[in-house]
């Protein structure tokens, strides 16, 4: 219900005096540019009531400016991890790390992948990560002529959650970061911090 933020006009010798009063991923970082690819990826996935107040006609930068994550010529934290080149470059713990463990707990063996990049692209890949791993066979499609993969968890529900940890985690926190540990009899998704404006 906070996208997007409420944007504060700031010259540059004033921006650091108003910084403070943004929160975290409102602050404008010191990335200038940005992946027009992922972006144009993004707006084409806009949801159709989201989409019509960010209509095709304008510019990506005229986007990420609406969106009140262009400030000044550079983009606001949110702003890069979801669309900077690097965002650990702004965000260090920006990462996800997905553990396979081969036992009940962590001391037993296991195979660890860490994914970088944008938060997008992050979700993808660790909900792809445990979608190899739990890929049960396949089964008749109910509406299609092919079949369908099988899964022993419910994928739509492990993107969720890990789509919720990788947005709901404190980003000022810089020694953690997301981590998904799939155990043979359970699947734990953990991010650093609190959600903000929970009880």
């Amino acid at each position: 219900k906070h996208f997007p933020p409420t944007q504060h006009v700031a010259s540059r010798n004033t921006e650091e005096s108003t910084a403070p009063e943004r929160q975290f991923l409102d602050q404008v970082s010191e990335s200038a540019t940005f992946d027009i690819e992922a972006l144009e990826r993004f707006r084409t996935e806009l949801r159709k009531e989201v989409a019509i107040h960010y209509p095709a006609t304008l510019t990506a930068w005229e986007f990420l400016g609406r969106a009140g994550l262009w400030i000044e010529g550079r983009l606001t934290r949110a702003g890069a991890l979801l669309f900077a080149k690097n965002p650990t470059a702004i965000c260090p713990t920006s990462i996800v790390i997905c553990t396979r463990y081969y036992g009940d707990d962590r001391a037993t063996n296991r195979e660890i992948e860490t994914f970088e990049g944008t938060v997008p692209a992050q979700i993808i890949a660790a909900r792809q990560f445990v979608a190899d791993r739990v890929r049960s066979g396949e089964a008749p499609s109910a509406d299609q002529a092919q079949s369908a993969a099988v899964y022993d968890y419910p994928m739509v529900a492990v993107r969720e959650v890990i789509a919720n940890a990788l947005v709901h985690r404190d980003y000022a926190s810089t020694d953690s970061c997301v981590h998904v540990r799939l155990f043979p009899d359970r699947l734990e998704v953990s991010g650093p911090g609190a959600w903000l404006g929970r009880d």
